[in-house]
């Protein structure tokens, strides 16, 4: 099972057309798998654009996991949304 560090702890498994990377969310511990497309994970993992251009298809709170490593909950908790 290959495993990439360049976003901190992160593994991945790939089936040839989808590749499930696992982060452990830095606050909660909590081992969460997104599953994207391995050409687009190259692509991210080089810096090749943005991670909503690279990745469409995932919720937000899915994109923040891989490029911070916080869950959804617990990005709210750490970044509480602005009250305008």
């Amino acid at each position: 099972m290959p495993t990439f560090h360049t976003f901190g702890p992160v593994e991945g498994r790939t089936d040839g057309r989808t590749l499930g990377v696992t982060r452990r969310c830095a606050m909660c511990a909590q081992d969460i798998t997104v599953y994207v497309k391995p050409d687009d994970w190259h692509r991210f993992v080089d810096g090749e654009s943005f991670i909503q251009e690279i990745f469409p298809y995932l919720t937000p709170d899915q994109r923040e996991l891989l490029l911070n490593g916080f869950c959804g909950p617990c990005f709210d908790k750490f970044c509480p949304p602005d009250d305008d």
